[in-house]
């Protein structure tokens, strides 16, 4: 008998300055995976300030043999666009169509930013080996943000949101 599976992917909202954990089903797969998020909040702004602000926070990758047995899961993991600016320079919107920059990237040492693969952004490959049918594995991955410094903005709560697509 001979069994063709189809590559599956999960895509979950997530917010930046809150967490949405939202998952989809995935079409059939040899795996199931969920994607989860801790909250991202880079906390008060101070725009007369010299240095960048920085955070971090974890997406975590969690999958589960369902169909037969499988060493390790491969999978990809891709931010998309900012919701508010459309791009991958990412913004977050204000008070009265203020705007605020940052950006997403895939260390702390903040030199490749983690996007989809379009316009110099990378995705995030890795795998995990769940074990048997039924045994769950995770991977956490470090997501860090930046704020630029000195940007004129008005006083008040900015948020984004940022699409995770996992396809495994």
């Amino acid at each position: 008998m001979s069994m063709s599976l189809t590559p599956a992917r999960q895509v979950v909202p997530w917010m930046v300055g809150a967490l949405c954990a939202v998952t989809a089903a995935p079409t059939l797969a040899a795996a199931d995976c969920n994607v989860s998020a801790t909250t991202l909040v880079f906390g008060a702004y101070d725009t007369l300030s010299n240095s960048e602000s920085h955070i971090s926070a974890t997406l975590t990758v969690s999958c589960v043999i369902v169909i037969g047995t499988l060493a390790t899961v491969p999978y990809t993991i891709s931010l998309s666009p900012s919701l508010t600016s459309g791009t991958m320079s990412r913004q977050m919107a204000g008070p009265m169509g203020s705007r605020l920059g940052y950006n997403l990237y895939t260390s702390a040492a903040r030199s490749t930013v983690w996007g989809n693969g379009s316009g110099g952004t990378q995705t995030v490959a890795n795998s995990v080996t769940p074990g048997s049918y039924g045994i769950s594995a995770v991977q956490n991955h470090s997501v860090d943000g930046s704020l630029p410094v000195r940007q004129i903005v008005r006083p008040g709560s900015y948020s984004d949101g940022i699409v995770v697509t996992v396809d495994y």
